[in-house]
Formats: C-alpha cells, structure tokens, sequence
C-alpha cells in the first residue's frame, strides 16, 4: 500500500513535536533498511534501493524514481524521502561506533529480491518458488518489465533488482495458505501428527482428477488466478470409503494445485514459460508435495539444499560482485551445488486433466464460473 506516507504526513500535522523536529532536520523517514543503513553508517548515509523501496508503493518501476506527485499530493514532504540508490552502489562504510569495526555496506536489497538472485532468478524466465508459512513464486523478467495482465490477479511487477545502472525486472505472486495449511490440520485439528506424517500418507495414494476428496486450502482467501479475499476453505467429496490417506492427498494435491495457480498465473503474465524453477523453504522438504508439484507444473523442480539463507546470500553475492569478488552473479551462483530434482512422472494429458478437475472445484467453490477466467495452461517446456 502507499499508506506509509499518508501515515507520516500525518504524524507531522497531528503531534507538534513531529513538526518541529522536522523544521529543525531532526526528522528522518524511510524503510528498514533505510534506517539500518542510517545507524551502520553512524547518520552518514540516509538511503534506500529500489527491492526496499518498492515495499512503500511510491516508487516508480521504470524510472527509477520516487513518485513525488503522488507522495506530494498525500501531504508528504519530499524533503524526507531517502535517496534512491542501486541495490550495489553502496552506502559508505560502517562506524566502528557501532558495529566496532569499519566495513564497506557494499549491497542492500529485500528478503524476496534477494532470495530470488541467489536461487538463481537472473534472466529472463528463470524463477523460484519458495514454500513456508505460504508460498512465494517469483520469477526474473528480465530488463524491459512485464506488466500486470487485467485478467490475472494477484501478480505483482517489482524490481528484481538494480545493478549498477540497470534495472532487472521480477513477477510475483503469493498464496498465504501452504505450511499454515498443514500445521492447521497437524496441530490445531489433531488430525495428523506432524506434517511429515501427513507427507507419509499421502504417498500410499495416487493423485486422481476423478471424483476423490479436494481439498481447496483457501484459509485466507484467494489471490490468484481471482481475487477472492473473503473465500474460505473447502474440503469436499467425501464418502464413507475415505481413508485419512486419501485425505493427506487432497491436502498436498490443493496445496501443489494452488501454488500451480501462481506458477500460471506468473508465466502467463510473463507471455513465456519458466525456464528454470528451484524450489526451497521449509515445507519443500516433503518429498510427495515437491513430485505432485513437478507432475503438475510440467517442469523438472530444483529442490535448493541451503533456501534458509538465500536472502542473506543472494545480497552478499550482489556485493560480492559489485567489489570484485566474483566476475558476475551467474559465475557465483551456478558454483552452488546441485540440489535435488524432481521430474514430471505424468503426461501432459494427465497433467491438463488433472488441472481442468481443478479448475472445476474452483469455480464450484467460488460462485460464478464467470469469476474465473481460466483457460487451460500450457505445458512449461524448459529451453
């Protein structure tokens, strides 16, 4: 949202002490990392970068620029905006004051932008999926940026990141039910005991587009393909001959289904295919979630060994770079090893069965088929 601003302009009219304080120069205003950067630099550098900045929702994608008419017109003062740098261009060195040693702040990026570099989200088509509380799919774009398709919601156009002078454009988009999913039906229901179990289960049964339990995991609404805030969950198709096994596969196939819905809904609003997807986070380690994700996305699955510290890798590598440690990002992050890779074991005549069975669940469950304009994916070809 671009409350942020709005907030502060009105912090300044509402609290005197506010105001003289920024009369005065005492008054600063930016984004964490702005405020991390700020005290590092012992009040040097008063800055941020676009993968920060975009979080605000002032920034302008293909200027590289503070909106200031709009932040304007919200009664924000411009003199208060942080200085917009690339993510590399670094922002002085460190006050031994505060860190006790002085150090270059070579790099500065957000969580997603930077986990997205280090799993190796660098050209065009290249993404990752990261499962955990919900789950994040992101993919680079490239350098001229993919817009937002009216008929797909929930994608979001955001710099991948900025290095040097060039803009790297990302999509995004994010389902809030994954492992809240899963640690729902474990802990708050009983019905399992661990997730892993759940994982255990699931395997004794196969996947059917068929009249099987469906499990819609809409327990915080729905983003993508519609926007659907204020829908529920659904578990449906039960009968009397459903075993908790064919309910840990319903649970897995919703949850490998709707991450699906975000892998189309980012591909199609990309017009290109992935052509590479690494997967990581906590609840990627579920070996029978990662093969039902492969079976139904079409694309081989890089399941990453160390996603826990991609964020924090994916700036040290930009850093790295930007002084001289390594010749480019792709050289020191296709030195990573190898993760594990899960295969397509279906055809893609099961594979559009099985999506058009989920589809219909969909539009039963939301209302008006309307609602969804759905058409069938094509199959992701890796080049």
């Amino acid at each position: 949202s671009r409350a942020p601003f709005l907030w502060a302009a009105r912090q300044i009219a509402a609290h005197p002490e506010v105001a003289a304080a920024h009369r005065e120069g005492r008054l600063l205003f930016g984004t964490v990392d702005t405020w991390l950067i700020w005290r590092l630099t012992g009040g040097a550098v008063h800055a941020t970068t676009p993968t920060n900045a975009a979080s605000t929702g002032g920034y302008l994608l293909q200027r590289h620029a503070w909106d200031e008419e709009w932040i304007g017109h919200l009664g924000f003062p411009l003199d208060l905006l942080p200085e917009l740098r690339s993510d590399d261009a670094g922002f002085g060195t460190t006050d031994p004051a505060a860190l006790g040693i002085a150090v270059p702040l070579a790099a500065s990026m957000g969580d997603q932008h930077a986990a997205l570099v280090a799993l190796g989200g660098l050209a065009a088509g290249q993404g990752m999926c990261v499962y955990g509380t919900g789950a994040f799919v992101d993919a680079a774009t490239g350098t001229t940026p993919a817009l937002p398709r009216p008929d797909i919601s929930g994608v979001l156009a955001q710099p991948g990141r900025r290095q040097g002078d060039t803009s790297h454009y990302s999509l995004e988009a994010y389902t809030s039910t994954a492992g809240s999913a899963l640690n729902w039906l474990c802990d708050d229901l009983g019905l399992f005991a661990s997730p892993k179990e759940l994982g255990e289960e699931a395997g004794r049964v196969p996947t059917r587009p068929g009249r099987t339990p469906r499990f819609v995991p809409a327990l915080a609404g729905v983003r993508t393909p519609v926007w659907h805030p204020e829908a529920t969950a659904a578990l449906t198709g039960l009968t009397l001959a459903t075993t908790r096994a064919d309910l840990a596969r319903a649970v897995l196939d919703g949850i490998a289904h709707s991450v699906c819905d975000l892998i189309d809904g980012v591909a199609d609003t990309m017009g290109t295919p992935f052509t590479r997807l690494r997967v990581g986070g906590g609840v990627s380690g579920s070996d029978p979630l990662m093969q039902t994700q492969a079976d139904l996305t079409g694309l081989p699955l890089e399941r990453v060994s160390d996603s826990a510290t991609a964020s924090l890798r994916g700036t040290a590598y930009l850093a790295g770079v930007a002084q001289g440690l390594w010749s480019s990002l792709e050289e020191v992050v296709e030195a990573q090893p190898l993760g594990r890779i899960f295969e397509p074991a279906i055809t893609a005549a099961e594979r559009a069965a099985q999506r058009s069975a989920w589809r219909d669940v969909l539009i039963a469950h939301l209302g008006d088929p309307a609602l969804l304009p759905l058409k069938a994916p094509e199959p992701h070809t890796p080049h």
